[in-house]
């Protein structure tokens, strides 16, 4: 009897740590997929309470090997992440890329419009165009009738990915037009959303500045850059 209640104490310590350190793993490295691997936990705990079970019902210090099992799944799952598109990796810009940006600002309005998508993709732009700071005002396209610039949805991303795709185009012009598409993985560090949503900004600001210049000047915008 004091055998079975021993293995019953390993078995629970050994599954609430297993529990902890397979949910917590994939939130705090993240990673493709990683909204959707906490999931795990609620599969392999269970199995791993019945293994420290019978392991500690032969001998307690069987245990320690589910353990330390539990302690290394970071450094397997870290090991065998799928790997990251690089296009997709949120990092900071560089000195060179914080330049251009601040280099710029357009004396135009912005009027986004949602292209047929689901009006949160629509808020989303205009929400991050706005705290991009490069144009003068950001608006939905029927609140701003005569905007110098028309942002239209041309995609979505949701699930493992989140970001913009839009195009850019000038109102008198519409031939004219440049698309932009910016995203990572909503779950690159999701514990870190304040500081992954700061990247994106600046990430989108410069990839507009970018496409801006590539669509040349018009009559009714200016920029520092010209």
């Amino acid at each position: 009897m004091h055998r079975i209640v021993d293995a019953l104490k390993w078995a629970c310590g050994a599954a609430a740590l297993a529990f902890t350190v397979l949910f917590l793993t994939p939130l705090v490295i993240g990673g493709p997929g990683a909204h959707q691997a906490p999931v795990l936990a609620f599969f392999l705990t269970p199995i791993m309470f019945v293994a420290t079970l019978l392991f500690t019902l032969v001998w307690s210090r069987l245990g320690l090997i589910v353990i330390a099992a539990s302690l290394l799944y970071p450094a397997w799952y870290y090991v065998h992440m799928p790997t990251r598109e690089r296009q997709a990796t949120l990092v900071p810009l560089n000195a060179e890329e914080q330049a251009l940006v601040r280099s710029r600002h357009f004396v135009a309005r912005v009027a986004v419009d949602g292209g047929g998508f689901p009006p949160i993709y629509r808020e989303n732009l205009i929400e991050d165009l706005g705290r991009t700071r490069l144009f003068s005002g950001v608006g939905a396209v029927e609140d701003a009738p005569s905007a110098d610039l028309i942002a239209t949805v041309t995609g979505s991303y949701y699930g493992d990915k989140t970001g913009h795709s839009f195009s850019l185009r000038w109102p008198q012009q519409p031939e004219r037009s440049v698309s932009v598409k910016v995203w990572h993985y909503a779950s690159d560090g999701p514990l870190l959303y304040a500081s992954r949503h700061r990247l994106q900004v600046e990430r989108l600001a410069l990839e507009v500045v970018r496409q801006m210049d590539a669509l040349g000047p018009s009559a009714a915008i200016k920029s520092p850059s010209q």
